[in-house]
């Protein structure tokens, strides 16, 4: 018996679901496969952090609330991104309907299945490993008292002959506008990472390279900033005088930076108090927390120069300057010892040779291909 239209149309829209239905399992199958090793480190270092705090007497509870403050704080970053795109398809593209040509990008370009089920995952569980992070910093004061500071600043001054950095630093930067615009570009570290981690989230380019640069990310958050912080537990210059006892050479620095943020609202000083006051009443703030050694400011930024060679020359260059910037506004507003980001860049070094060398033996294995593997030839630079 010959079937009507009516049911070939049913038929056909069944199959149409069965095979969509399908290609969503498979992406789900392949993302787990790429992304366990991701997975399997921030879940380590998230309930390891849960069980350090309450061992510890930390407040483990803050951690869901802070995890929820900072993944509040990426929707601003994707409005300005869309913001971005439709001003790009503006200029790039000229279509005759602009909102409806973005639309149709948005839909068939970027919000396909491959980009929602390998970013979702990742974009849920990075709130929690950072509020992991800064549970962690809070305690660091407690497990291992500030103790390697006049260590750090003896080695900053025999490093950079006999001077500490500041002083350096100080005849070219040393001017109350271009202090103020040093700071206003430390600033912007924390979006520049956000930025740099939703590209890296969402990319569907270039999967050896944006897996390199996850695990790196979240390894370097837990060896680097929450064991090595504890370890190497320090105050860093701007807090010398009241973990050491004397200015150790930093008073005419905080005397300056004082002169030149005085009165401001939002300022240095006044952002540098707020964590002291933090520290000394255990008072519970989404970001709290001291730690000078080593500098997660700038292994952070030097992760992303890494990541940056990777793609090309250009960003390269643009990331490793802007990663210069940020090493020289740590030292220059006394948040850190240049000892400090110097460790930092070695050990985000290692570690990005470690996880490379552990992507490219187990290619295979997470179904990276080894065309994927094998055209790393941009990365020379970094290993």
């Amino acid at each position: 018996m010959r079937s009507n239209g009516f049911e070939g149309a049913v038929s056909l829209n069944n199959s149409d679901s069965s095979a969509n239905t399908d290609g969503w399992r498979f992406t789900a199958i392949k993302v787990l496969r790429s992304h366990w090793p991701l997975f399997v480190v921030c879940l380590i270092y998230i309930f390891s952090g849960y069980f350090y705090a309450q061992a510890y007497g930390g407040q483990a509870s803050r951690i869901p609330f802070t995890s929820y403050f900072v993944f509040r704080m990426a929707w601003p970053i994707l409005v300005i991104a869309l913001g971005l795109f439709v001003l790009w398809q503006a200029y790039s593209q000229r279509p005759k309907h602009l909102l409806e040509h973005c639309w149709h990008s948005i839909r068939t370009q970027i919000l396909t299945k491959e980009r929602i089920m390998q970013g979702a995952p990742v974009l849920l569980i990075m709130p929690i490993v950072f509020a992991t992070f800064t549970n962690i910093k809070v305690l660091i004061p407690e497990v291992n008292p500030f103790q390697w500071d006049a260590y750090f600043a003896e080695m900053d001054r025999v490093v950079h002959f006999g001077r500490h950095p500041w002083e350096w630093l100080q005849p070219v930067l040393g001017y109350p506008l271009v202090t103020k615009f040093v700071h206003a570009y430390y600033l912007v570290w924390l979006v520049f990472v956000y930025v740099v981690l939703f590209w890296q989230t969402f990319t569907l380019s270039n999967p050896f390279l944006r897996m390199r640069f996850l695990i790196s990310f979240v390894l370097s958050w837990a060896l680097i900033g929450s064991i090595g912080g504890t370890v190497f537990a320090s105050a860093g210059p701007v807090y010398f005088e009241r973990v050491v006892g004397d200015h150790g050479g930093f008073g005419p620095l905080m005397d300056y930076l004082k002169i030149v943020f005085a009165g401001g609202d939002e300022g240095l000083i006044l952002v540098q108090e707020r964590l002291w006051e933090t520290y000394e009443t255990a008072e519970g703030r989404r970001f709290a927390g001291i730690s000078a050694m080593p500098s997660m400011h700038v292994t952070m930024v030097a992760i992303i120069a890494f990541l940056g060679w990777g793609h090309s020359r250009l960003l390269g260059i643009l990331f490793t300057s802007f990663a210069f910037l940020i090493l020289v506004g740590s030292v220059h507003l006394a948040w850190h010892y240049a000892v400090d980001g110097y460790a930092g860049i070695l050990a985000a070094w290692l570690l990005w040779l470690a996880v490379g060398a552990m992507l490219r033996r187990y290619a295979s294995v997470l179904g990276l291909s080894p065309k994927e593997v094998g055209d790393q030839s941009a990365l020379t630079a970094v290993a």
